[in-house]
């Protein structure tokens, strides 16, 4: 509908290029290649920096690029520009969190990844997916019949994340012993 030599042409030429290149940016996160995805969306970003979905998924393949203990550092560069795409109005906050929970994970810093996890909203915790990371309520302060948990005044959290298996128990007893059999 536009004429060939339009500005407004080639901008959607442009715009629909770009689109393209994410579709491939997100087809290489499905395949796990991370670096591939990482640099097609630090192009597009580059390109349409007022597009906050590009931003989104170019910090969660650059969490997957910044594994290891030598990337700690990176890391923590990376959750600040995680927590400057929170104060702005984004589709995808959901996936933005997980980055977040997911870095201070990578960062070993668990009591963080804790009180972040308690304190993001319960309508979004049921629209992220924790598909590899695995949390666990194992002791329950309240009578909960249908989670089949033992009562006592405290609180277990069993959680896996990349292999790394971690335990935190503010119960009295050491009921989650049994409970972590199951």
């Amino acid at each position: 509908p536009f004429d060939e030599h339009s500005q407004k042409y080639i901008e959607y030429k442009h715009l629909l290029n770009a689109n393209k290149l994410f579709y491939e940016a997100l087809l290489s996160l499905d395949e796990e290649k991370y670096h591939e995805a990482l640099k097609i969306l630090e192009l597009i970003s580059k390109e349409y920096p007022a597009n906050k979905q590009y931003q989104v998924y170019k910090l969660y393949a650059k969490s997957f690029v910044l594994e290891g203990i030598n990337n700690s550092e990176n890391r923590k560069v990376l959750l600040k520009e995680i927590e400057s795409l929170e104060k702005s109005e984004i589709q995808n906050i959901e996936l933005l969190l997980f980055t977040k929970l997911r870095i201070y994970i990578l960062n070993e810093d668990y009591d963080l990844a804790l009180y972040f996890y308690q304190s993001i909203d319960d309508d979004l915790k049921s629209d992220i997916d924790f598909s590899y990371l695995i949390i666990k309520a194992l002791i329950n302060d309240n009578r909960n019949d249908s989670e089949n948990l033992e009562d006592e005044h405290g609180y277990s959290l069993y959680i896996e994340v990349d292999g790394k298996k971690l335990l935190f128990d503010a119960g009295q007893t050491d009921i989650f012993k049994k409970r972590i059999r199951k």
